[in-house]
């Protein structure tokens, strides 16, 4: 099984699916805490919570943005640098906690741009509906689910995967 996660420091969209592609469940993990630190350690919980129901075999994440080009004009400082440095901070403990507690989970990190390009998350969440007939309108979650889809047509195109549809 696969859980797909679009990580944040407040709402995390997860996604569930069997290795062939069909989706089990999905979910939005909300952080709870005052600090940094509380949210992400609630955020770990609730990931470890998930892998404790259902038999994952990988873990694939949205990795964070390696660099903003978008510079403020008052300090010319990159915009969003501050969120980059959470978004990095959760993913980092996520990935360190499932690689120490669960070491036979593969950990697949996947860049936004190479899953989604520059589509807008209002397409996402419009395909995800269509696909999977869910319904939420939370774009973390629909990018969880839109995430892990790709990730599945990925490995079937290279052969991993059967497809049992």
């Amino acid at each position: 099984m696969l859980l797909s996660i679009d990580c944040s420091i407040n709402n995390n969209g997860i996604a569930v699916f069997f290795d062939h592609g069909v989706l089990l469940d999905y979910d939005l993990i909300k952080s709870t805490g005052n600090t940094e630190q509380e949210k992400i350690q609630s955020i770990v919980r609730k990931i470890d919570n998930c892998l404790g129901i259902y038999l994952i075999s990988t873990v694939l994440i949205e990795k964070p943005p390696t660099i903003t080009y978008n510079r403020s004009s008052k300090f010319n400082k990159a915009l969003n640098a501050k969120s980059i440095q959470k978004l990095n901070m959760v993913v980092g403990a996520i990935m360190g906690f499932v690689s120490v507690r669960y070491p036979e989970i593969e950990i697949v990190t996947v860049d936004v741009l190479q899953w989604k390009g520059r589509q807008k998350k209002e397409v996402t969440r419009m395909n995800a509906k269509m696909l999977y007939k869910v319904e939420t309108n939370d774009m973390n979650i629909t990018d969880a689910i839109m995430l892990g889809h790709w990730y599945i047509s990925q490995q079937k195109m290279k052969g991993k995967v059967n497809d049992f549809r």
